[in-house]
């Protein structure tokens, strides 16, 4: 996971939904923009970027479901095969 250390942002340089919330994922466009020098360790608080909220999801979710479901795909095929002999 591209994660960082959290951080925010108090300079009026940078629109609201940069500055009121706080980010921790390397990928997202509205962290990145914040520079170096502009940035505050730590949350401040704020709750987490949307964007960084959702990039987190979609790293987490996808190989959690595919490792879930595998299991019962191959119940499935099993059930299936089972019933289809007994014709």
């Amino acid at each position: 996971m591209p994660h960082e250390s959290p951080f925010h942002t108090d300079s009026p340089e940078y629109p609201p939904t940069h500055r009121n919330v706080y980010h921790d994922n390397s990928l997202c466009d509205h962290g990145k923009a914040i520079k170096q020098e502009h940035r505050v360790p730590g949350t401040g608080g704020r709750p987490r970027c949307d964007r960084c909220d959702t990039l987190a999801s979609s790293e987490h979710g996808s190989p959690v479901l595919r490792v879930i479901s595998a299991p019962f795909r191959v119940i499935g095929k099993l059930i299936s095969k089972l019933a289809g002999s007994s014709d």
